[in-house]
């Protein structure tokens, strides 16, 4: 997760920069993204750009949720042969 400035689509105050995008700070949570950033979402619940409130992120990390299964593959049992080296 990176903390950013991204261009936003706001309108802007100055008239000869109305055409221009306004910056906003926020979390970049996935990857890849269009600004190139490092990011990772582990428990799958965050969009690509959050709200600059670290609080209330942990919050939707924490709270119920729909979370990516995570699934561990079973340990194989070596047969007869394998355990006797035969």
């Amino acid at each position: 997760m990176s903390m950013v400035r991204v261009p936003n689509v706001e309108e802007s105050d100055d008239e000869a920069q109305a055409h221009l995008p306004k910056p906003v700070r926020a979390f970049v949570c996935t990857a890849p993204n269009p600004w190139n950033y490092p990011a990772k979402d582990r428990a799958g619940q965050l969009e690509q750009i959050e709200k600059p409130h670290l609080g209330e992120l942990i919050a939707k990390l924490i709270g119920p949720g729909e979370r990516k299964p995570f699934a561990v593959p079973p340990l194989s049992t070596p047969t007869t042969t394998e355990a006797t080296g035969g």
